[in-house]
């Protein structure tokens, strides 16, 4: 998913959150609440988030995070298949 927009944090007497924009065509959004909504991903970035929950807001779908919520920069996950594809490589070459 490619990051379009990202909202500064709201706060409230209660609760805090962020909303990440998603560049899929119909304007998804994830709601990144409370400690989650610290997480800031790169504007244009390509991410990968987990253990998100489905809502329905004004009849539209959304995503909100839970306490297993997480958001992995593509990068990141591409330099971890690198690393394991080495370490595999080495020890089946050794």
């Amino acid at each position: 998913m490619i990051v379009f927009q990202v909202s500064d944090v709201f706060k409230s007497k209660t609760s805090s959150h962020r909303v990440v924009r998603l560049d899929q065509g119909g304007g998804v959004a994830i709601k990144l609440w409370g400690s989650k909504s610290f997480l800031y991903p790169a504007v244009r970035s390509s991410i990968e988030a987990t253990c998100l929950q489905v809502t329905s807001y004004k009849e539209k779908k959304e995503f909100h995070s839970t306490p297993s919520t997480t958001i992995k920069n593509e990068d990141e996950i591409t330099r971890t298949l690198h690393i394991v594809q080495e370490f595999f490589i080495y020890t089946c070459t050794t």
